[in-house]
């Protein structure tokens, strides 16, 4: 999940073409409607999406039971100071900055 369109092309060019098959969003609506009818071996999530953050939503998607606990999640932020406190580092999720 990524809003920013160059940085979502970008992140679906390599990974597609490393052989990954890729689903991409720019909310967390669309990534929450995604986990909802997909299951994922990997997901990048940016912090900071247009409707929320992609830390709430993800949270919901695993209260929910829509994301396995043993997906792998990083989450990406060009503020990496806002995750202090978020509940990132609890629940296991890497974050990188941008």
């Amino acid at each position: 999940m990524e809003d920013d369109d160059d940085t979502r092309d970008l992140l679906r060019e390599m990974f597609a073409s490393a052989g990954f098959e890729v689903t991409t969003a720019a909310t967390a609506a669309e990534g929450l409607n995604a986990i909802s009818t997909s299951v994922f071996d990997l997901i990048l999530s940016d912090y900071r999406l247009p409707d929320g953050s992609g830390t709430s939503m993800l949270q919901v998607a695993r209260e929910f039971g829509l994301l396995e606990s043993t997906t792998p999640i990083v989450i990406c932020t060009a503020e990496p100071d806002v995750l202090e406190g978020t509940g990132a580092m609890i629940t296991g999720w890497r974050y990188r900055a941008k």
